[in-house]
């Protein structure tokens, strides 16, 4: 019998739930600049530091955040 590994790696899962700069700032219509001063300034989450030179941002935080920043606008709180 040919026994062959069935278990395949989903890095394609990984693909969709962290986000690099380019996409979140293609989501919140920010620039680089503007991107990482919110970082700084406390106001956006911080990214996840996957290497000295990697950060990405967790696509669940990135959609929270914004959820709550509608929720502000519509004087409202998120759920």
């Amino acid at each position: 019998m040919n026994r062959t590994n069935t278990h395949q790696p989903k890095v394609h899962d990984f693909k969709k739930t962290l986000l690099d700069a380019p996409d979140v700032m293609a989501l919140l219509g920010v620039s680089r600049a503007t991107l990482y001063r919110f970082v700084k300034a406390g106001t956006f989450p911080a990214p996840l530091k996957i290497t000295r030179n990697m950060a990405r941002w967790h696509v669940d935080t990135v959609e929270q955040w914004i959820a709550e920043q509608v929720a502000k606008a519509q004087g409202q709180t998120a759920a």
